[in-house]
């Protein structure tokens, strides 16, 4: 398949690696293209880290919270007086008449639910991510986002107009009533995405053009990825997208306990989503339209800098 490729990114082939995939290279400078000069950049990095830059490092990532926070005390106010309109009928989110139909209803083995962390602290928004799937498809569509935590991507898109769902495995958000959670929720559930599920709406089964899943995929262990990946296909649209971004460090809760429980390099993640799905077609995303890896928000990475992460585009395969 001829895939184009954004001037962003750049079209890399390993050897024993038959399929192609993203690299981002925006924003990193030149010289850290050369492997010796990349080396010798890390040594030097590491050494005045450890010897020097303990208390600057440290006063960053303080700055970085205090800054976290204040956002989040912004958002939650503003969700406060988008709940009020929607109580008051100011704005009203119509009833859809979905379901999710599943025998589990929260992922009670994860690390994810046992230990909140992202469903407990991310707040996602990304308009500018929702104009470029609906200038894609050229109509509104059904979207749906799988590990959507807070609901807010979710949210942006009913809030043009589209067909919206969203799944998490915890259900933390749910019980709080955090962030998006009491605003849309006839359009927010939580079910265990390694076990079977079916979204309905009106005893349909629903077809998705857009799946996204961002930040989730190296969350689930390695065994039960082949089910995510039935359940994907199962709701997607001929004609539809499966689209998000892949973290390969290891990471923990503040407790030690690991969080990502596949870490695998990009080319072997590529080589596993594509024999499921075949490689999309480049829909043209400038990097800052992508919702996470981008450093929307101060505590989201940013592959630029931190090359921790990739992102992917597939779509169903060809019969």
């Amino acid at each position: 398949m001829n895939i184009q490729f954004n001037k962003s990114y750049e079209k890399v082939k390993k050897k024993n690696f038959k399929n192609i995939f993203f690299y981002q290279t925006e924003k990193i400078p030149s010289f850290l293209k050369n492997k010796f000069f990349k080396k010798i950049f890390i040594m030097i990095f590491n050494l005045l880290y450890r010897n020097k830059s303990q208390k600057l490092y440290n006063s960053i990532n303080e700055i970085k919270n205090y800054l976290f926070q204040l956002e989040k005390k912004r958002d939650r106010e503003i969700n406060d007086l988008r709940f009020l309109l929607v109580k008051n009928k100011k704005i009203n989110y119509e009833d859809q008449n979905l379901v999710v139909e599943t025998s589990f209803q929260v992922a009670n083995e994860s690390p994810d639910h046992i230990n909140p962390t992202g469903t407990k602290e991310d707040d996602t928004r990304c308009p500018a991510f929702v104009s470029k799937i609906n200038n894609f498809f050229k109509k509104k569509i059904n979207y749906l986002d799988l590990g959507c935590a807070s609901g807010g991507l979710v949210y942006d898109f009913i809030e043009k107009d589209n067909f919206g769902v969203g799944i998490e495995g915890s259900d933390f958000s749910k019980i709080s009533q955090r962030s998006f959670w009491k605003i849309i929720p006839n359009n927010l559930f939580t079910a265990d995405i390694t076990k079977k599920f079916e979204i309905k709406k009106e005893d349909k089964l629903v077809k998705f053009d857009c799946i996204s899943s961002f930040e989730v995929l190296e969350h689930i262990e390695t065994k039960d990825l082949d089910q995510v990946m039935l359940n994907v296909d199962r709701h997607l649209a001929q004609s539809g997208i499966f689209i998000g971004s892949i973290g390969t460090a290891k990471s923990f809760a503040s407790n030690g306990v690991p969080l990502h429980l596949t870490v695998w390099s990009p080319e072997k993640w590529l080589n596993y989503l594509t024999k499921y799905f075949d490689l999309s077609e480049d829909i043209n995303f400038t990097f800052d339209e992508f919702p996470r890896g981008t450093g929307n928000g101060y505590m989201d990475p940013d592959f630029r800098t931190s090359p921790i992460g990739f992102h992917y585009f597939l779509k169903k395969k060809m019969s």
